[in-house]
């Protein structure tokens, strides 16, 4: 059975990207309290896009305040821990808030669901 450090060495790994033209990835992590565990000098820091309280409604409305990022590669998104999906209506909403402030980027979801039975 995989433990939860094992999953986030190989997130931490994955986060390590490498793109084709050898130009510096822009890497961002953004969501809910499990980021708290990811934290790592690789990713662009985006403080109001973070909030361990983070649900995908209160997202929303944030993305909603945020200027477009081009600049960015790849997007890593933790949802799920404190509203577990509850309102799956507004997923769509959020993918399409994602790319709009990301249109450069691969959006990546971390589905932030974690207890001892998650894995």
């Amino acid at each position: 059975m995989k433990t939860i450090l094992s999953e986030i060495k190989n997130f931490k790994r994955l986060t390590k990207l490498v793109e084709s033209d050898d130009k510096e990835v822009k890497v961002a992590l953004i969501g809910d309290s499990l980021t708290n565990f990811l934290r790592s000098g690789d990713f662009v820091n985006m403080p109001d896009l973070i909030d361990d309280d983070m649900t995908i409604d209160k997202l929303l409305m944030r993305l909603s305040k945020q200027d477009v990022k081009p600049e960015i590669d790849h997007i890593f998104v933790s949802i799920g821990v404190n509203d577990k999906f509850k309102n799956k209506k507004t997923i769509p909403f959020l993918v399409d808030a994602l790319d709009n402030i990301f249109p450069n980027a691969e959006i990546n979801i971390i589905k932030g669901i974690v207890d001892e039975d998650y894995f």
